[in-house]
């Protein structure tokens, strides 16, 4: 996917995101977090894994849980390919900022379980 096509797809899941998730229950704000921070972490991962010379095969799967208490948190585990073949694995927690578009906490990947990096944003930040 290119860089324009996920700056717009990013800024289409995080506009739905925040539209939702300030007007309803918990469990909806909730679910509209899980969303939001997943698709982000796929496309920043993406972008920070190619940075890093790996050639990602089709997008990140990602799965996220985003903890709603005094201290909101989420956690996120991505698996995908490289080009080659390789299997990639990606996960990493942190607290669940305002704007999610450049998540930031803790996230290391793995590419056929070596570890390529241990970062504490993804994307362009």
């Amino acid at each position: 996917m290119n860089t324009t096509m996920r700056v717009t797809l990013l800024a289409l899941t995080t506009t739905v995101g925040v539209a939702v998730a300030s007007s309803c229950s918990e469990d909806t704000q909730k679910g509209a977090a899980e969303f939001t921070i997943r698709n982000a972490v796929a496309l920043g991962g993406e972008e920070t894994l190619e940075r890093h010379g790996i050639d990602v095969a089709g997008d990140l799967a990602c799965r996220s849980d985003v903890t709603m208490s005094a201290e909101e948190r989420f956690s996120v585990d991505c698996t995908g390919r490289t080009e080659s073949g390789e299997a990639l694995k990606l996960w990493g927690s942190g607290p669940l900022e305002d704007d999610p578009r450049e998540p930031r906490g803790t996230f290391t990947a793995t590419v056929d379980g070596r570890q390529l990096f241990e970062e504490s944003c993804l994307g362009e930040c």
